[in-house]
C-alpha cells in the first residue's frame, strides 16, 4: 500500500539503488529537486550518506513524501529527520524493527505514517510534536518508550500486541496536563489487560470492537448536570461510544432554567410535550 498521491503536482521519482551510499548521485538532478514524492527500490541498506541526501531534499527542496519500503534497513537512527517540516508521510523499510531516538522530532507536518509488522520497539520522542492522527502499533511491538507520540493530535490508536507493550503516559501524552485524547483499539479478549496496564490506562475510551466510534461533546454552564447512560456528567467535556450502542440522555438544568427544545444535528428530536412544558 503506498499514500503517496499518485496526482502529485511535481510528480512522484522512483529510484532505483544498486549499491548504498549512492542516492546523493540521484537526489542532484533538476528532476529530484522538483519532486514532492519519493520511492526508493533496490533492496539495499540505506547508509548515512544517503540519509543526508534525503534530509537535503526535505530541507531544500520540494519532497514531502518517502517510500522506503524496499530497502533492507532495520533501524532507522537517532535524529535522523528531526524537524523537516515539509516531510508529510513516510513508508518505513519492510524489515525495520527500531525507529531511533527523536528520529521525527518537530516534524511538524508528518501526519501519515506506514508502520511494517516486524517493528519491535520505538526510540523514546521518536514521533514528538508530529501531526499523527492515527497510528497503528505492529503485534511484535514490546516496548513503547517515554515521548513517543508526545503532543501528536492522536484521535485513534490501534493496537495489535496481545499484551500491552510496556509504556507510561507520556508515551501518548497530547499536553502538559498528561491528557491523552486518542481512541485506543485493541484485540479481542486484551481490553481488560490494556484498561490496568499503566501507560494505557490513561486512554479516554478502549474498544474490542471493530465499530465506528463516536465522541459525544457536552457543554453545561452553571450547576447543571447532564446524565449520559447513568452517569452523571458536568462542565465541559467529551465521552465515547460505539457506533449501534444505545445512549440514554436526561438533562438536569440548573435551578432557575428549564429546556425549551432539544435537537440532534437540524432535527428536532424532541418537544414541549415530551419535556414537560
Amino acid at each position: 500500500m503506498l499514500f503517496i498521491p499518485v496526482n502529485s503536482i511535481a510528480g512522484v521519482l522512483k529510484i532505483t539503488l544498486s549499491e548504498p551510499g549512492t542516492l546523493a548521485n540521484f537526489t542532484k538532478s533538476d528532476e529530484a529537486k522538483e519532486a514532492d514524492s519519493l520511492i526508493i527500490c533496490g533492496n539495499v541498506q540505506l547508509s548515512n550518506s544517503d540519509f543526508l541526501a534525503l534530509k537535503k531534499l526535505l530541507v531544500s527542496y520540494n519532497l514531502k513524501y518517502i517510500d522506503i519500503y524496499d530497502t533492507s534497513n532495520t533501524t532507522i537512527g537517532e535524529e535522523v529527520f528531526m524537524s523537516c517540516i515539509n516531510l508529510h508521510g513516510f513508508k518505513f523499510p519492510k524489515n525495520l524493527k527500531s525507529v531511533g531516538r527523536y528520529c521525527f522530532e518537530n516534524c511538524y507536518n508528518l501526519e501519515y505514517i506506514i508502520l511494517p509488522e516486524s517493528l519491535e520497539n520505538f526510540g523514546a520522542g521518536a514521533f514528538r510534536s508530529c501531526s499523527i492522527k492515527e497510528v497503528t502499533i505492529p503485534e511484535k511491538v514490546t516496548i513503547i518508550e517515554d515521548q513517543v507520540f508526545m503532543y501528536c493530535p492522536l484521535q485513534n490508536v490501534y493496537s495489535k500486541a496481545k499484551t500491552p507493550p510496556v509504556c507510561t503516559v507520556e508515551a501518548f501524552m497530547s499536553n502538559n496536563n498528561r491528557d491523552v485524547f486518542a481512541v485506543l483499539h485493541v484485540p479481542s479478549g486484551t481490553k481488560e489487560l490494556y484498561e490496568n496496564a499503566d501507560g494505557w490506562m490513561y486512554f479516554p475510551f478502549t474498544t474490542e470492537s471493530d465499530n465506528e466510534i463516536y465522541k459525544i461533546v457536552y457543554s453545561v454552564i452553571g450547576n447543571g448536570k447532564i446524565k449520559i447512560n447513568n452517569k452523571i456528567y458536568s462542565g465541559n467535556n467529551n465521552i465515547y461510544v460505539e457506533k449501534n450502542s444505545d445512549i440514554n440522555f436526561e438533562i438536569i438544568p440548573e435551578t432557575g432554567y428549564k429546556i425549551s427544545e432539544v435537537y440532534y444535528l437540524i432535527n428536532k428530536i424532541t418537544s414541549k410535550a415530551l419535556l414537560g412544558l
